[in-house]
């Protein structure tokens, strides 16, 4: 009787949401905005808000010195572009998806091929260039470790699309965790235990562990199973899954597109300081100077950079709390673009023509990550391939010449891509201050086109919301408790 009731609650309160949208602007002075930052994140904050609040905004402005884009960038070799940065999106990414769509950017599917994995130049298991032969021997070696992976993966991919769903009803929330709740329990969860231990209570084999796992880990945030938690973990075996697009032309396209049509002013000025000037008033208020000079005053600052241990050159001043305090540690991470010839000889194959389009060395001693074959992002019938590098630290001459007979050139993208993941993770808040958000926030769960697009959905949800005093609309705790319900249903 109970449940009966409270399943009523809920539906009636779901209901209730479609009325709420009509008075959602009522009476209200909308807030000046900064957005620092023309990554995915800071671009698509602009965009959602220009469709919420947009004809209501008098100023709105998005801070990016550098090229809107982000850590979703191309390097050009003989005239081709190639993806250095966020180079792969999930079909289950529903905004990565829906943008590309309406902007009308093709879909550059994912390129066959085989992989082989090496542990200290002794190779461990290798596929058929044919995809029925290399499910056979994945079946083979794996066994029911596949099924209970593929079950796993299909479980979270559908727990995060719960998301979508509070996101369509402006639902927003404050925290990551809350965030994470909102999806499941087990993605939460999932945030404090490594993803070895993730895969143990999978019940998957050590063999699977060490060798796919191992390599799917390396690939997307080069760490290894044990060293990172169970989500991330997961959102790398899902990365590796079939399906995998990328826009043509470059990804970066899609956080361009984001801006132009957000409407938003772009200052093209880096900001290097924020101070917290509000007063007694009950709403924040905000000074931002430039590099060269510029200052200007905004009710809402939205900071869509991450903040990396050591490496924030912004100043924060008059907070009551250390915003610095937030920063991480980043994982830095060597890209190696060559026009070359791999090293088959070093591999134990007697001609190029055998090598595998993949390698994925799984020894912590290995010197590099991954390295493979890519395309130009321009979708070729004949494209020009050249070999991409991950590594941790900078190679030497001596090493690259143990991966290649020959270059013709070389190009080297040295950055700060993603987190330094732990198995018991920590979280910042979205909200730093009051009307101070961090989009990047969302990066300890895991850093992903998708995660930055999701998050930063959320955070423009929330300063809305919160501006509007819209609180039943803010971590709304009946959600995380509806989600029970639906699944006992």
């Amino acid at each position: 009787m109970a449940f009966v009731f409270y399943r009523a609650i809920v539906l009636l309160y779901l209901i209730g949401l479609s009325s709420q949208r009509m008075s959602y602007y009522d009476g209200v002075e909308m807030p000046k905005i900064a957005i620092i930052g023309g990554g995915i994140g800071g671009t698509t904050v602009a965009y959602r808000l220009q469709q919420i609040v947009g004809s209501h905004l008098s100023t709105f402005d998005v801070y990016e010195s550098d090229r809107v884009g982000g850590r979703l960038n191309t390097v050009t070799v003989n005239g081709k572009e190639y993806e250095t940065g966020g180079s792969v999106i999930h079909p289950a990414n529903q905004y990565m998806a829906e943008f590309a769509q309406m902007f009308g950017l093709k879909h550059l599917e994912g390129a066959d091929g085989n992989f082989a994995m090496f542990r200290e130049q002794e190779k461990v298991f290798e596929t058929s260039t044919n995809s029925w032969i290399s499910s056979l021997q994945l079946i083979w070696r794996y066994g029911l470790d596949l099924i209970r992976i593929q079950r796993s993966t299909s479980r979270l991919l559908s727990d995060f699309g719960r998301i979508y769903g509070w996101q369509e009803e402006l639902q927003s929330f404050t925290t990551v965790p809350n965030l994470l709740l909102a999806m499941s329990d087990e993605i939460m969860a999932s945030t404090k235990m490594s993803f070895k231990d993730k895969l143990d209570e999978l019940k998957i084999s050590m063999k699977f562990t060490e060798e796919l796992a191992v390599a799917a880990a390396r690939n997307n945030y080069a760490q290894f199973p044990a060293s990172l938690h169970g989500f991330v973990g997961s959102v790398s075996i899902a990365g590796a899954e079939p399906g995998l697009w990328a826009v043509q032309g470059g990804n970066y396209q899609v956080p361009q597109h984001l801006l132009k049509s957000s409407g938003a002013q772009t200052i093209s000025s880096r900001v290097t300081k924020v101070s917290n000037i509000t007063s007694n008033s009950s709403r924040p208020l905000y000074r931002l100077e430039t590099a060269d000079g510029l200052t200007a005053e905004y009710d809402l600052v939205v900071l869509a950079f991450p903040l990396v241990k050591g490496a924030v050159e912004v100043e924060f001043e008059g907070f009551n709390t250390d915003i610095k305090g937030y920063e991480q540690p980043f994982h830095r991470v060597f890209v190696y673009i060559v026009d070359g010839v791999p090293n088959h000889k070093h591999f134990g194959y007697d001609s190029l023509h055998d090598m595998p389009s993949i390698i994925f060395p799984l020894s912590e001693n290995d010197f590099y990550n991954t390295l493979q074959e890519i395309v130009p992002v321009s979708g070729d019938s004949n494209p020009q391939k050249l070999w991409k590098v991950f590594a941790n630290t900078k190679l030497t001459e001596q090493q690259l010449d143990t991966l290649f007979a020959s270059r013709k050139s070389m190009e080297i993208i040295d950055w700060l891509a993603y987190p330094e993941y732990q198995p018991d993770e920590t979280f910042a808040s979205f909200v730093l201050a009051p009307g101070l958000y961090y989009v990047n926030a969302i990066e300890s769960a895991a850093s992903a086109m998708e995660m930055s697009a999701m998050a930063a959905v959320n955070v423009a949800y929330l300063m809305v919301n919160e501006w509007m005093g819209h609180e039943h609309l803010v971590d709304n705790m009946f959600i995380i408790e509806e989600k029970h319900i639906k699944m006992e249903l």
